[in-house]
């Protein structure tokens, strides 16, 4: 992380040197964007799909269900960059920004002559990238420029999750919260109309790859009769074989690696924010 804050900074020196030497052709820009995003989710999706399906097997079909999981990937995508075009159609970028995105669903499993179990669960995967970025504008009319960009970027992100078990006598509420970092890659294209040579409008398609993993932080288990927190656990992925029902993918908070009868393939759980998004924002030049 030092190493990243030092890079940036180097970064932000060299970019003022450019615009002390690249004489008057030298422009400072600012772009703000938000739009839609969709995210991967990676190993969040595969281990929620998992346990879904081990309840519903370990429960032998014993009951009538509605609802059913559901993967986390629709979100949203905002963010801003400083710009230093250093000719009228080369820029380097920094910026900054959120991708986030969160799922809520239920699952009844209706025991005939019991009860109902309902099931409950809330994701949410967020990440602040810091971004480096080169941008490319190439005229095609006097006001209007296609745009590419490209560079790369540390995303600082997060996970949380909350599950409730409930029926009429008994609940269980497990809730998550999880921090994690690493590199990763961005690019796009873009239109943009500039209403005069200081302020434009863009629209961006834009792309990335960022599968983070390395996440730590606490779990809080309670339930009708108590409560415990478990702090600076690891994240966890891994497969449980369980006879006569099959192997299930799954995913765990836990400050011991999995082992055991039936479980394999053990390794930290990756989040994948790699996607893309539709964007729309303003640019500012000065």
């Amino acid at each position: 992380m030092k190493q990243i804050k030092m890079g940036l900074l180097l970064g932000s020196f060299l970019l003022f040197l450019l615009a002390g030497t690249a004489g008057a052709q030298v422009r400072f820009g600012f772009r703000f964007y938000g739009g839609l995003g969709y995210l991967g989710g990676g190993d969040i999706n595969l281990g929620g799909k998992g346990w879904s399906d081990y309840y519903s097997a370990a429960e032998l079909g014993a009951y009538t269900a509605s609802g059913k999981f559901e993967p986390i990937h629709l979100g949203f995508d905002f963010g801003g960059d400083f710009i230093l075009q250093f000719t009228p159609q080369l820029g380097i970028g920094i910026g900054s920004g959120y991708l986030t995105a969160s799922k809520t669903f239920s699952i009844n499993h209706t025991h005939p002559g019991w009860d109902t179990v309902v099931y409950t669960s809330e994701t949410t995967m967020g990440a602040i990238p810091l971004k480096l970025s080169l941008y490319y504008f190439l005229p095609v009319a006097s006001n209007i420029n296609i745009t590419f960009q490209a560079g790369g970027s540390y995303y600082m992100a997060s996970l949380k999750y909350h599950f409730r078990a409930e029926d009429p006598f008994y609940f269980e509420d497990r809730d998550l919260d999880t921090k994690g970092g690493g590199v990763g890659f961005h690019g796009g294209l873009g239109l943009e109309i500039d209403f005069s040579p200081m302020v434009g409008f863009f629209i961006d398609l834009t792309g990335q790859y960022a599968s983070i993993s390395n996440f730590k932080g606490d779990i809080t288990i309670s339930n009708s009769w108590s409560s415990a927190t478990a702090s600076d656990s690891n994240l966890y992925f891994f497969r449980y074989y369980d006879w006569p029902f099959g192997t299930f993918p799954l995913t765990i908070v836990s400050s011991t690696t999995p082992s055991g009868t039936g479980i394999s393939e053990v390794r930290q759980a990756k989040i994948d924010f790699s996607g893309f998004s539709a964007l729309l924002g303003f640019i500012f030049r000065f």
